[in-house]
């Protein structure tokens, strides 16, 4: 994998976390993940969890080359968690690239390393190839 693709992107006026199908790849398809958030690093991190865990997501089936290549969370109170601790305009829309920690099953994302994209770049990479 080319690890570029890793991401995870944020818009708070679609109100949507969008996660790159090759970041769950990364992750080797969990069933269940989970967010963690480092507020005085800016740090968020996906780690698989199991079902019932603390903040538990249930990850739908995809399949390889599907026209819907993100899974998109609707989490207002996510997104405005997100948005305050790093001081974003709520109008932005970002993307982050993460970093894969095999052994763990993690991603992690430096939220100070968020770029800034337009709303017609909020999808995942892969889509557009």
């Amino acid at each position: 994998m080319d690890g570029h693709r890793i991401g995870i992107s944020f818009s708070l006026k679609r109100r949507c976390v969008l996660i790159y199908h090759d970041t769950l790849r990364a992750l080797q398809k969990p069933e269940f993940f989970r967010f963690l958030i480092n507020e005085g690093e800016k740090k968020l991190a996906m780690e698989v969890c199991g079902y019932g865990d603390d903040g538990f997501h249930v990850v739908p089936n995809f399949k390889e080359r599907d026209s819907k290549n993100s899974y998109e969370i609707y989490s207002l109170e996510m997104l405005r968690m997100v948005y305050a601790v790093c001081g974003w305009d709520a109008g932005d829309t970002f993307r982050v690239i993460g970093q894969l920690y095999p052994e763990e099953r993690i991603v992690e994302f430096d939220l100070k390393e968020a770029q800034l994209i337009s709303d017609a770049e909020f999808v995942d990479p892969e889509a557009v190839d």
